[in-house]
């Protein structure tokens, strides 16, 4: 099983960075890209889905995971 990991706020930050530029990227591409990033996904067993499928689930994945990366904007509530 993972451990977790603690990273310091200066990996986070470039780690979300990262992560977001692939997404935009994807996001921007050409279809073609897009068609062998598919058939990339498709050859790693990613799933039965059809290989436009997988390339959008991918993107809405590293979508999400920049969302969650950003700093939080409120500071935690002290246990009661």
């Amino acid at each position: 099983m993972n451990e977790p990991t603690t990273l310091h706020s200066d990996q986070v930050e470039e780690l979300r960075r990262l992560v977001g530029t692939v997404e935009d990227w994807l996001l921007h591409t050409s279809f073609e890209v897009r068609e062998d990033l598919g058939a990339f996904l498709t050859g790693l067993g990613w799933s039965g889905a059809a290989p436009e499928q997988l390339v959008t689930w991918l993107i809405s994945a590293l979508g999400e995971q920049t969302i969650m990366l950003r700093p939080s904007t409120t500071t935690p509530m002290e246990p009661v």
